[in-house]
């Protein structure tokens, strides 16, 4: 596949801005299959992990409610930075992590929730 243009950054909106300023269409259509092709990949690899995740047995842990709380201020704290980060990729894989801990976070604290009989105490 070709590459971007330096003069296009990979963002959502690039294919627009290579068609309105000074780009072809065979350019924007060019980056369009590009991320068409990535966004694919990418499924592919999701659909793979989620495989992967649902035939292996997982182990329990407990997580108390405090530990809970600081899961949560370290799941903000995470997000803000991914926000803050310039580099696109890196900005991907942090809130990528993000939405992973965000989920074990939730997971944890349904389950801080949840009353117990007594045999499980």
């Amino acid at each position: 596949m070709s590459q971007t243009s330096p003069k296009y950054p990979r963002v959502p909106a690039a294919f627009i801005n290579a068609i309105s300023e000074e780009g072809t269409k065979a350019e924007a259509v060019a980056f369009l299959q590009e991320q068409w092709n990535e966004n694919c990949s990418l499924r592919a690899e999701l659909k793979a992990l989620r495989g992967h995740f649902a035939t292996r047995k997982l182990q329990m842990i407990a997580i108390d409610k405090f530990e809970v709380l600081a899961l949560k201020k370290l799941v903000l704290i995470n997000h803000a930075l991914a926000k803050s980060l310039s580099d696109p990729m890196a900005s991907r894989e942090q809130k990528a992590l993000v939405s992973i801990l965000n989920e074990v976070v939730l997971r944890a604290d349904l389950d801080n929730q949840t009353p117990r009989s007594p045999k499980h105490e």
